[in-house]
Order: structure tokens, then sequence, then C-alpha cells
């Protein structure tokens, strides 16, 4: 079976989510939950796909995935029971990736 952007970028989250799991300090200090940035989505999700799946897709690509994925507020196959936006004063989206 051939990984599609949407089963890469859930690979990509879910191992984020683990990550976050096993030691939440590598994300930002007192962050309760897993982030996600715009930034990530276009720079480091094409890399990872690369990596692991062998497959080259623009930011761009996984950035339209992104927005299909949360466009219902949650990603239960990963086990993501809500999605929120950070609220800061970056010009950088940022989304809480709420899990438990």
């Amino acid at each position: 079976m051939t990984a599609t952007t949407k089963d890469i970028l859930l690979d990509y989250l879910k191992t984020k989510i683990d990550d976050w799991k096993f030691d939440y300090t590598i994300f930002e200090e007192g962050s309760t939950v897993p982030t996600v940035s715009s930034h990530e989505i276009e720079q480091e999700v094409p890399k990872f796909g690369k990596n692991w799946y062998g497959k080259i897709h623009n930011g761009s690509t996984y950035a339209r995935t992104w927005r299909k994925l949360k466009e219902n507020g949650n990603i239960l196959d990963i086990g993501i029971h809500h999605i929120s936006v950070v609220k800061n004063n970056s010009t950088e989206n940022t989304w809480k990736l709420h899990v438990e």
C-alpha cells in the first residue's frame, strides 16, 4: 500500500504525540498538550515523508491535507479529541492537540 499525504501527516502527528507523552519537556515550557505549528506542517512533515516513506511532496500539499484533517475539530484516528488555536502574538498559526 502506498502512503498518502494523509497517512504521512497522521504518522507525523502520532509520533509527535507519542514523544510528548514520553517527555513533554521537549515542547514549549508549561505545555499541557502537544502542539503543531504551520512551519512544522510545511517544513518538517515533508522531510518526515521523504525520510520515512520515500515520498516527496511540498509543504503546501501537506498544509492542504492538514486543513482537511482538522476541519472537524478532532482526529479520533490518532486520539486527538479536540484541536484549538494557540492564542499568542505570533503571525504563525499553532494548534493544541488535546489528546486526554
